[in-house]
């Protein structure tokens, strides 16, 4: 895998890390989540030998309290993209899997992000829409129903690629597992959204 893009999620607790740096990757958004801290961080031009677990990016910091067993530090919404996209692609206990017969196509110009998530009150959205047209941005609970929808017109200029922010309240909806979907004129995202209460 040459010339990735590579999105992840770190968490950890609050009172008993505090991570400075990242070696190999830039922090390109971080919050407070209760006891937490939330990091998002990106690392570019990342090439990845497949089938061969490698290190890309290094957290660096000092225990506050304690040492690796007083504390946690989880790693989600791990996402990446390529000059073209290898479907078949997971990620499953720390690493990136290829399933056999994985095919390489053409990258999507759309992306959907929500957070915090877990979320309890506002979520937080970022899409990305790439070709003119009709967008929609809506979020359905697991039987499919529909609890929020949004369309909006988008023009396409310059690269083509434009970054839209919303802000969805959740404190009304019941609590448990949503699909956040975007849907372009050709093609279709989706990132799995849960609201705790």
């Amino acid at each position: 895998v040459e010339d990735a893009t590579i999105e992840l999620t770190i968490r950890y607790l609050l009172s008993a890390l505090d991570l400075t740096s990242v070696d190999g990757g830039a922090i390109i958004d971080s919050y407070n989540d209760g006891d937490d801290r939330v990091l998002r961080i990106r690392m570019e031009h990342v090439n990845v030998p497949l089938e061969q677990v490698v290190t890309i990016a290094t957290l660096r910091g000092d225990y506050l309290i304690g040492g690796p067993d007083s504390t946690y530090v989880k790693v989600s919404d791990f996402s990446w993209s390529l000059p073209k996209e290898i479907k078949g692609a997971r990620y499953e206990d720390g690493q990136v899997k290829l399933k056999n017969g994985s095919e390489i196509t053409k990258v999507s110009q759309i992306e959907v992000r929500g957070y915090p998530n877990p979320v309890s009150d506002e979520l937080n959205v970022r899409s990305k829409a790439g070709e003119s047209g009709e967008y929609t941005l809506e979020l359905m609970d697991m039987t499919g129903r529909s609890v929020y929808l949004r369309r909006w017109q988008h023009i396409t200029t310059g690269t083509g690629e434009k970054w839209y922010d919303h802000v969805i309240n959740v404190r009304e909806y019941a609590a448990g597992a949503y699909w956040l979907r975007l849907r372009s004129p050709s093609e279709e995202a989706s990132t799995r959204i849960v609201i705790i209460r």
